[in-house]
């Protein structure tokens, strides 16, 4: 009869958590299969996908958990990270199988809150032996604000906390009682514990430590050791199959993390664990401001631990003393790691004055990043849930302690009553809970019998356009160019970003040359894409995007509020020549210098070339400088070609490549990061490195403000060629590449030359370059000595595999005699005078000076 009872009160704890669940994600439960609960912007539409996916995996065969062929399509992606997450959502997969992924998706949102609940208070019920106790602690850990921050922004597995409560009691049974029973529970719970990977570092490896350390004298035990190998082993058995693919990975995430960064916004503000949520409705609009800047993240950085919580912990640190010692020692510990890697206070980094200067006060985690494995994540405040989780330890004493003191059970009950009642009110994100409209629009039902065998390419490229895109793909079941899941790589959507950049309206004169409306199909066509799904609540939707779609594809086949599908002609020419095309978030509006366009970039640029078959040649374009110098890496698919040393308005062709078949990015890097420049340059006429601009430029002078720029490139074209040889090397680290001037000139006026040259490895000296213009005996008639860029570039600083572009004038006396005169260059050391010794094959060079050719010589009118 006591068994029964006693189940019977678990089975009314379980249904009172799922009715508090009910509650605070009010009114979720009535929209079962019309929305998403949770904020629009989550990664709610992600998960609706992955459990789609699953089960196509488990039913359909359709692919692998890794390797997922109907994104990226027709490559597919390649996505070891997604093992990791998929023991959470197998069951939730099964039951998206036998109803939706919808309904799947929001079953799931109810119950994990509730069995995050019911497991914290089977372990409070085993530490505590008060059943009241475990209520209250199962509700501050099941529903605190962290917790709820994460839900509403639809993380799954993230919200799955059921296993860290009950890994621990496995483990405290297992030191109580050493048996393979327990053994293998222990391991078990540790798996289902690891339902997120920052799970295993934030929650499980910091509780266990502590456990085995609170312990020292029983672990010692040789009888003890096979039974905590025993739960290890089970652990990491059950967990290998779903990490090990990681291992080939290793660079590859480590490197995306760095990129991803966001460790000081996913941080905890020290004010918000005692700061109520922004949105609390209990919350006096007085205190929201503050609020608000305690919460840099809402989906992360919800620290509110709850007055009533704080208070119950104190209690039952001051009843328990040394017996919760250790769960203080976790507490501190997480407490302190969730604060990231500065300390911030309301929204502001706190500093110390050190010498005069001040500097961020740098936490613990800055230096536990550094670790291998652990420099993957950039979320230290879900060190919050360890937190959480211990809070409802000690809160759980502090309510059986207080109970205690409490004689009558009708007060105790009307206690613990108001305890969780006040502990839920504070603790509210916001209310209603936010929801996410499904739109199952006329084009998602329809799409489907509209083409087969090709792909759906989902525009604007942007994150709500992605999270449309894998939920749309629940719906019309087709491929899709792009798709990017739980961090995927880059490569995953570049050829959605490609073809995007493809389907603007651009000017038809720019820095690379527009594709044909046919060209534009061609791609779509050699892309599989057999219909445009153009979504209007992308950040970066534009109509006249919608509008350039029109004119090369007609009108839509239908559209709704959200969405408009163009379908796409399969009948196409197939391209002859590389197509460009230009990233529309990279670069500045295009500017009129002299006869092209050029365009301004701020630290990166990037362009696509699509090839119809390899092809080897090499790239010329021409760069237009700022007021400083730049270093700028021009790299193809990843691949360093070169770096160009940008002071000068000059042309280059960089080395010898090849185009792959396809797709092929080119990149601009510049290695000195962009400048302020305010106005328009083209009104200075000019640079101080560069000097006067050869030409005058038309501008506007009512531009007005600033901007950060890099260099500006113009005429950006690919030459399927090799480049011509070089005309001559100076020493064994200087090469000249081209140098050009006009064929004749005017006695008084000057002549002005451009030299390109590279280096094939480090300048160690200072050299100065010199151009003679000497008579047919030889003799002088004027030169040039200087440093390339008006003196202004020490070849020191000269680098291995970079070129130089500059441009000089060598002055013409008034009393020169008309005539033909020859040119002639080299370089020497500034500090002894000895000129560089010359290999040439095509050009004299006597005395270590190479002559290059002759300029005829007017007079002046």
């Amino acid at each position: 009869m006591a068994f029964i009872v006693s189940n019977l009160q678990h089975v009314l704890a379980f249904l009172l958590y799922l009715l508090v669940t009910i509650a605070m994600t009010w009114p979720g439960v009535t929209r079962l299969s019309t929305a998403l609960i949770g904020r629009i912007g989550g990664d709610n539409y992600e998960h609706v996908w992955y459990l789609w996916w699953i089960g196509q995996v488990v039913f359909d065969s359709a692919g692998t958990l890794i390797n997922i062929p109907v994104l990226n399509y027709p490559a597919g992606a390649h996505v070891p990270l997604n093992l990791t997450h998929s023991p959470t959502l197998l069951i939730p997969a099964i039951a998206a199988r036998l109803t939706s992924p919808v309904i799947a998706y929001n079953l799931t949102i109810l119950m994990l809150p509730t069995l995050n609940a019911i497991s914290m208070y089977f372990l409070a019920l085993e530490m505590t032996k008060r059943r009241s106790a475990s209520i209250v602690a199962g509700l501050l850990f099941g529903y605190s604000a962290y917790l709820f921050g994460h839900l509403q922004a639809g993380h799954l597995s993230q919200v799955s906390m059921i296993g860290l409560p009950l890994f621990v009691l496995a483990f405290i049974r297992l030191t109580n009682r050493p048996n393979w029973k327990y053994a293998f529970a222990t391991g078990l719970c540790a798996f289902i514990a690891a339902s997120h990977p920052s799970h295993v570092a934030y929650m499980i490896v910091p509780t266990t430590c502590v456990l085995i350390a609170s312990k020292p004298i029983r672990l010692s035990y040789t009888k003890f050791a096979p039974y905590i190998v025993t739960a290890a082993l089970t652990a990491i058995i059950m967990l290998a199959p779903f990490y090990a693919p990681l291992i080939g990975t290793y660079d590859s995430i480590t490197t995306q993390a760095a990129e991803l960064g966001g460790s000081q916004s996913k941080s905890m503000d020290l004010a918000s664990f005692i700061t109520p949520p922004p949105d609390n409705p209990w919350l006096p609009s007085i205190l929201r401001p503050a609020a608000l800047r305690s919460v840099a993240t809402a989906d992360e950085t919800h620290g509110y631990l709850g007055f009533i919580a704080i208070a119950l912990a104190t209690i039952g640190w001051k009843t328990q003393g040394r017996q919760v010692s250790k769960w203080i020692i976790l507490a501190a510990a997480a407490t302190l790691l969730s604060l990231g890697p500065l300390l911030r206070l309301s929204g502001t980094h706190l500093h110390l004055l050190v010498d005069g200067s001040h500097h961020p006060i740098q936490l613990p985690y800055a230096f536990l990043s550094q670790i291998p494995i652990l420099n993957w994540s950039r979320t230290p405040a879900r060190f919050a849930s360890t937190l959480h989780f211990v809070l409802a330890i000690l809160a759980a004493y502090g309510v059986a302690a207080l109970l205690s003191r409490i004689r009558r059970r009708n007060w105790q009950h009307l206690v613990t009553v108001a305890i969780c009642a006040l502990a839920l009110a504070e603790r509210l994100i916001t209310w209603p809970f936010p929801s996410t409209p499904t739109w199952q629009t006329p084009a998602l039902i329809t799409l489907g019998d509209q083409i087969a065998d090709r792909a759906v390419l989902n525009i604007p490229s942007s994150f709500t356009s992605n999270a449309r895109a894998l939920y749309g793909q629940t719906v019309h079941q087709l491929p899709i160019i792009g798709g990017r899941v739980f961090r995927g790589g880059p490569e995953d959507e570049l050829n959605q970003r490609f073809l995007d950049a493809s389907l603007r309206n651009t000017p038809v004169h720019d820095i690379i040359t527009q594709p044909s409306k046919s060209d534009r199909i061609a791609l779509l066509s050699a892309h599989k894409v057999g219909a445009i799904l153009q979504h209007h609540m992308a950040e970066t939707y534009h109509p006249e995007q919608r509008d350039f779609l029109i004119s090369i594809l007609g009108d839509p086949h239908s559209a709704s509020l959200v969405e408009s599908l163009f379908l796409v002609p399969d009948k196409f020419h197939e391209l002859a020549h590389p197509t460009y095309a230009i990233d529309p978030y990279d670069w500045h509006p295009p500017e009129l210098w002299a006869t092209n366009p050029a365009r301004w970039f701020s630290d990166q640029g990037l362009i696509y070339i699509y090839s119809p078959q390899e092809s080897k040649g090499h790239l010329q374009l021409t760069t237009i400088p700022g007021h400083q110098l730049h270093r700028v890496q021009v790299a193809i698919n990843d691949d360093t070609l070169t770096t160009l040393i940008v002071g000068d308005w000059v042309t280059y062709n960089t080395p010898d490549t090849t185009l792959s078949a396809g797709l092929n990015t080119v990149t601009f890097t510049d290695l000195d990061g962009a400048e302020l420049l305010w106005g328009d340059l083209r009104c200075s006429g000019g640079t101080q490195i560069a000097g006067p601009f050869s030409t005058t430029l038309s501008c506007d002078p009512h531009v007005k403000g600033k901007r950060l720029i890099s260099i500006a490139l113009q005429s950006i074209a690919w030459h399927p060629s090799p480049n011509s040889p070089p005309m001559a090397r100076f020493g064994d680290e200087l090469i000249l590449d081209d140098v050009t001037w006009p064929s004749g000139t005017k006695v008084g006026d000057t002549l002005e030359l451009t030299v390109i040259a590279r280096t094939t490895k480090g300048i160690g000296d200072d050299l100065t370059f010199f151009t003679h213009l000497l008579n047919d005996d030889g003799s002088l008639l004027s030169q040039w000595d200087s440093a390339p860029l008006r003196g202004q570039f020490n070849t020191s600083s000269w680098q291995a595999n970079q070129q130089l572009g500059f441009r000089f004038a060598v002055p013409i006396p008034q009393d020169s005699p008309p005539g033909t005169y020859r040119v002639a260059l080299g370089w020497y050391k500034t500090s002894t005078g000895i000129r560089l010794p010359i290999t040439a094959s095509t050009h004299d060079d006597p005395d270590n000076v190479l002559e290059v050719g002759s300029v005829l010589l007017r007079e002046h009118p």
